[in-house]
């Protein structure tokens, strides 16, 4: 399982570097896909490995038996969740936020750097203590600024510094904001991490892809900026119509036909999203990167949308146990939703298609 809030309770000694306690989960549903082999981090940091559970499955507030992986301490019990399970080695290639809060004040610290002094308070004091440098905190605007410096003593309640991933000279904005961990494209990997091997294998993927989608767009757009819609013409052979806003991989004869993201020759094969339907026996455009304007959805501006089970687009992060989902499909990101600038009552999609790991 990808790393999921937790708390311990009554804990026990079993001697041996062996220790029990029970085990709550945020998400009570996610409690009984805990397996022997996960570990468990407590608030302490230090992580132990399940070895047993009570019971063929684990339920919520179950009994574990585990054995100490980092030191043979006893795990520190807390009651807010602080703790987390997961099972290592899986990366969590989402955008993981930590915590939201309010931006109090924001003043320019270094301007040749596009750094500035930041106060706030955050929703969870816990969440911000495991904040590093390099992290991201998001303001109201949904501008981005990557952590420079954090007091090592008072954290967040004295001032914190963070400069501009894309430099604009832009201002923190005051009010809502939220602090997260960057994905993986951005060379920062959540849970245990992964071999050198693999790590470099990720990179030059999500290199080639970059490199893949600027030259489409270069070989595609004559004239407009970057957010310039790239778009294809596919035939359905399917025998029914597809409707809009539905992903589509190339089937076999070339044609186009529904992304099944639980198969891996649709997923190798992913299109892009159909504009507007296309009936069977005829051919309909397919947007692959860009901006698709005023798209009629209930999603809200700055949601994630992600493929869905039956090739529909969802906004739920694609987790096992959750919508259909299952160990082995596929996570595929499709962009984000965003204003439209000269008519913001509309909607657009941001199309950034990325196909960013499997369950």
């Amino acid at each position: 399982m990808l790393q999921t809030p937790v708390f311990i309770d009554n804990v026990s000694s079993e001697g041996g570097g062996s220790y029990s306690f029970d085990l709550y989960f945020s998400q009570v549903s996610k409690g009984k896909f805990l397996t022997i082999g996960d570990y468990i981090e407590d608030t302490n940091s230090r992580i132990y490995e399940v070895t047993a559970i009570t019971g063929s499955s684990h339920i919520d507030g179950g009994s574990v038996t585990t054995s100490f992986v980092t030191a043979d301490v006893s795990p520190t019990a807390d009651s807010d969740y602080n703790s987390a399970a997961y099972t290592p080695g899986q990366v969590d290639l989402r955008p993981r936020a930590r915590t939201e809060g309010v931006i109090n004040s924001a003043l320019i610290y270094d301007a040749p750097n596009y750094e500035y002094e930041i106060e706030a308070v955050w929703d969870s004091f816990g969440e911000t203590q495991k904040v590093v440098l390099s992290d991201s905190i998001v303001d109201f605007n949904g501008k981005e600024y990557e952590i420079t410096y954090i007091d090592t003593v008072d954290r967040f309640n004295v001032a914190f510094r963070a400069k501009e991933r894309s430099p604009e000279g832009i201002t923190p904005a005051l009010g809502t904001a939220s602090i997260y961990s960057p994905t993986a494209t951005n060379e920062l990997f959540q849970g245990t991490p992964i071999s050198d091997p693999s790590r470099t294998v990720v990179r030059n993927r999500d290199n080639f892809l970059i490199d893949a989608k600027l030259t489409e767009l270069e070989n595609s757009i004559s004239s407009g900026g970057s957010g310039a819609l790239v778009k294809s013409s596919y035939l359905n052979d399917t025998g029914s119509s597809i409707a809009a806003l539905t992903a589509v991989s190339s089937n076999a004869s070339g044609l186009v036909s529904k992304c099944d993201p639980s198969a891996e020759a649709d997923v190798s094969s992913f299109l892009g999203l159909t504009i507007t339907s296309i009936a069977d026996a005829t051919s309909g455009d397919v947007a692959k990167v860009g901006v698709l304007e005023n798209v009629t959805t209930a999603f809200a501006v700055r949601d994630a949308v992600y493929v869905a089970k039956d090739s529909s687009l969802t906004n739920t992060a694609p987790e096992i146990g959750v919508n259909g989902f299952a160990a082995g499909d596929f996570i595929i990101f499709i962009g984000h939703i965003s204003k439209n600038e000269s008519n913001p009552a509309q909607k657009n999609l941001e199309l950034r298609p990325e196909v960013i790991g499997q369950l």
